[in-house]
């Protein structure tokens, strides 16, 4: 654990309560991300289909609702800042997967949740 973990799991209550989702799992490393993907193929065995899309994981099963988790590696940033804008760029995937990335609109979305203008779980 490092300093961002803390922190970055706080800004993703902070910031999913405002987008009125679902907290997902934060993995922080690239090898704990690895080892968990390994565990639910385990425990799923062919019903488990890994979907990575950037940074977030979605494991879809046939026996649980899909899991969201979103692999953030925190020892790859330097700053708060840095980790925040990842965070909220993940978070933006997370609620918005139509989104194309880097588009203006998913831009327009990661400012507009930063600046806290998020509503009901919608961007104004």
């Amino acid at each position: 654990m490092n300093k961002f973990d803390v922190f970055t799991s706080h800004k993703c209550q902070y910031y999913c309560k405002r987008l009125e989702v679902t907290v997902p799992d934060i993995i922080f490393r690239e090898k704990e991300y690895n080892l968990f993907n390994e565990y639910l193929k385990q425990l799923y065995k062919d019903r488990y289909v890994p979907i990575k899309v950037d940074g977030t994981l979605r494991g879809a099963s046939s026996l649980a609702q899909e899991t969201i988790f979103i692999n953030l590696d925190s020892e790859e940033h330097k700053t708060y800042d840095d980790v925040e804008e990842t965070l909220i760029h993940e978070l933006v995937h997370y609620t918005k997967p139509s989104y194309k990335h880097y588009t203006k609109r998913f831009q327009e979305c990661c400012k507009k949740l930063k600046q806290g203008r998020v509503k009901n779980g919608r961007f104004f």
